[in-house]
């Protein structure tokens, strides 16, 4: 069976939903494996990485959404960014 990139991010939403981070983390990779140009992703892996306590890494990927010209990025992420 081959997954479509939306099924694959569906399921990475039900994983961090439930707060199963590792599962999650794993799906949003291969979502941007897929796709790597996709700011609204890295935007999702950050607040990922922020339930995981990575803020640092969290960080990171929020300024690569803003980066690529993600421009709903709220303030959430940034407030634990400086």
């Amino acid at each position: 069976m081959v997954w479509k990139r939306t099924e694959i991010l569906n399921q990475t939403i039900i994983y961090a939903e439930a707060n199963r981070i590792n599962e999650a983390l794993l799906y949003i990779d291969t979502v941007l494996f897929i796709d790597s140009i996709e700011a609204q992703d890295f935007y999702f892996r950050g607040n990922i990485k922020l339930k995981q306590v990575n803020t640092l890494s969290a960080c990171e990927e929020k300024h690569t959404s803003v980066n690529l010209g993600y421009k709903d990025a709220d303030s959430a992420l940034f407030f634990n960014c400086k």
